[in-house]
């Protein structure tokens, strides 16, 4: 992880130091395991995200665009954290994300009330 990461990951987890900092999704921990119904098919990668825009760091960009795909669906665990920020740089790469509001969680009310209403061009008076 960077800095900006690790600050990151600071705030959100609500501590001090870098050393108390816990990696959430590491590869076959339970946080990282899907319910069966969305395992991946033997033709699916995946691609770590370290950063607050899965197409920051990872071949997402460049996967995509190589297959002719110039649209993509988006789901997830952190609406302020990854998900804003993936469709807002998704957007500047000239692609169309279609946000699935139900499947859509986060980690605090009033930074998801905000992200929405930027995503979704709602008034947020």
């Amino acid at each position: 992880m960077g800095i900006s990461q690790f600050r990151t990951a600071m705030a959100w987890q609500r501590v001090t130091t870098v050393d108390e900092v816990k990696p959430w999704f590491l590869r076959d921990s339970p946080g990282f395991s899907l319910i069966p119904e969305v395992n991946l098919l033997p033709s699916e990668v995946v691609f770590d995200k370290v950063t607050m825009s899965a197409f920051e760091g990872t071949p997402l960009d460049i996967a995509l665009r190589d297959c002719g795909i110039d649209a993509f669906v988006i789901v997830g665990i952190a609406m302020e954290i990854g998900i804003e920020p993936t469709v807002r740089h998704g957007v500047d790469l000239g692609y169309i994300p279609v946000v699935v509001k139900d499947a859509c969680g986060f980690g605090c009310a009033t930074s998801n009330w905000r992200s929405e209403g930027f995503l979704f061009l709602c008034p947020i008076a």
